[in-house]
């Protein structure tokens, strides 16, 4: 006699869910949201501006695979909140390190220039 295969189990979207115990492969932007303790809106708006982790499309479905979730979380980690923040956009440093306003850095006297 011939054994039938196992029915599949399929998520929410169709898909195969993953088998009980298993890690996820990819978080979607309400499951990212939780884990950073982050509002979804914040998450939007990066991704607007090209911040945070690098992020997958699909139509309207959002997901981050945990790679590059890790991969994030270890590029912005620092040891001290005294250690100078990297730019979360490019990785390197700032080129002014302290806040500006008004076309001057804040702190630095003006230069003059002679007429």
């Amino acid at each position: 006699m011939q054994k039938l295969a196992a029915p599949v189990r399929t998520g929410r979207n169709g898909c195969p869910a993953p088998a009980q115990g298993a890690a996820p492969v990819a978080l979607n932007e309400f499951e990212l949201a939780a884990r950073w303790r982050l509002s979804v809106h914040t998450l939007r708006r990066w991704r607007q501006e090209q911040l945070g982790p690098i992020f997958c499309k699909v139509g309207a479905r959002v997901t981050y695979l945990i790679s590059d979730i890790e991969a994030y979380e270890r590029r912005v980690a620092r040891h001290s909140t005294f250690a100078r923040a990297l730019s979360i956009r490019g990785g390197h440093e700032r080129s002014h390190p302290l806040p500006r306003r008004s076309g001057r850095v804040v702190g630095q006297p003006t230069r003059r220039v002679a007429a």
